[in-house]
């Protein structure tokens, strides 16, 4: 059946409040149409809802919420990424998981179960770990980034990528009967990392040993928390998504805060940091189509810093591990492989037990030995932007943009 509309001219620019005034409203068959009702909303646009792309990270009790939302709502493009599996724990929590998905990759089930509620949305999943392997490409494609998170790290991994490429995200936290959501806005006030106190970095820093290897034996504790509670800021979350997908006013730098104890619900707003280590924005990005992780080395790459920046021009990476070297025993171990993946036990040594010294490299010049490795065997993630940087900070920021067409089809690529 045909679109019936129903126009009267708008003559204000704003968007229409809860007063009467003029609207532009589109009706069409309930028993065609999925989104019928949504055209009773003054200020809904259909179109700007499916074209819309929005990542979602972490697909557990929140994420099954949000992502859950954004599928009823008809979100066009949405990319879930998560690093867990299922346990039979989550089913308490997660509406997107059955007893049948037990050892099952999270991210991978949430996105075919969103596939089954609603097909028209594109959505695609990644099963990598948020702090070392998703692009800032990724990002930069984006209209919203929504945080379903446990950790800070993951948090402050966001916050700063968000910050980079001038992203707004939206973060929720919840605990029990008690939860939080809050939407950080490059140039609007705090950000996560504005929020974070001197224990808060303390945490942080119980899970690397000095010389920054991972503590495989760190357990997080989990959280306690109820599914009520999870579709309480689930819903805050994607609503202020939503807004910020139509242009809407946002609350920025500041939380609201729900206490289901006591029923009381309130809004704190957070100090910002002048010296905030987030608040940088990388202009100039070079999209480079013929780059890709796995293909490019990392002497194509300096190549090409040398071409924008000179002779000069080094390229930061991930910090690489080249190998670990036990001054007591004198034995050398080769690991040519990022630092992330070394963990602490690993670098001890096997004849006295010592903890070796890591050698590692972060950034790319012509001195290093392994320019002829791919990207993605240095730590270089699928379509990431790389800063280009000459002795005197003049820099450019080069990105992989032959990995675009993985996340997104080809009509839907780039920037």
């Amino acid at each position: 059946m045909e679109k019936i509309d129903i126009k009267v001219e708008n003559t204000e620019e704003h968007i229409p409040s809860s007063k009467t005034e003029s609207q532009n409203i589109i009706i069409t068959d309930p028993l065609t149409d999925r989104y019928n009702t949504f055209g009773f909303i003054s200020w809904w646009k259909q179109d700007v809802i499916q074209e819309a792309k929005v990542l979602v990270v972490g697909a557990g009790a929140l994420g099954n919420e949000v992502l859950k939302n954004l599928a009823l709502m008809g979100v066009g493009h949405i990319l879930v990424v998560d690093f867990d599996t299922i346990e039979d724990s989550n089913l308490s929590r997660s509406i997107l998981f059955r007893a049948s998905d037990n050892g099952a990759k999270k991210a991978e089930v949430a996105a075919q179960s969103i596939q089954e509620i609603n097909p028209d949305v594109d959505i695609q999943w990644l099963h990598v770990d948020i702090n070392h392997e998703l692009g800032l490409g990724v990002y930069r494609r984006m209209d919203v980034v929504i945080g379903c998170l446990d950790n800070r790290e993951a948090r402050l991994t966001i916050n700063k990528s968000c910050w980079r490429l001038n992203k707004p995200w939206i973060d929720g936290a919840i605990q029990e009967l008690l939860g939080i959501a809050r939407v950080f806005k490059p140039f609007a006030g705090a950000c996560y990392e504005c929020t974070l106190t001197d224990e808060d970095y303390r945490i942080m820093a119980v899970r690397m040993s000095c010389n920054r290897l991972a503590h495989q034996n760190v357990i997080e504790g989990k959280v306690p928390t109820t599914p009520t509670i999870s579709s309480i800021i689930a819903a805050v979350e994607t609503q202020e998504a939503l807004k910020l997908l139509h242009g809407m006013e946002v609350q920025t730098g500041q939380a609201l805060v729900f206490n289901g104890l006591m029923n009381d619900v309130y809004t704190m707003e957070y100090p910002e940091k002048e010296d905030c280590m987030s608040h940088e924005v990388w202009d100039e990005i070079v999209e480079v189509p013929e780059f890709t992780s796995e293909e490019t080395t990392g002497s194509e790459l300096l190549k090409k810093a040398h071409e924008l920046l000179g002779k000069d021009a080094f390229v930061e990476i991930p910090a690489f591990a080249t190998e670990a070297i036990c001054d007591s025993c004198s034995i050398r171990l080769e690991l040519n492989k990022p630092l992330h993946f070394v963990t602490f036990e690993d670098a001890h040594c096997s004849q006295c037990g010592e903890l070796m010294k890591v050698i590692t490299f972060d950034r790319l010049t012509e001195n290093v030995h392994f320019l002829d490795l791919t990207l993605s065997k240095i730590g270089i993630p699928t379509l990431e932007i790389l800063r280009a940087q000459t002795p005197s900070w003049d820099a450019r920021f080069i990105e992989l943009t032959g990995d675009s067409d993985k996340f997104w089809p080809k009509n839907n690529a780039g920037h």
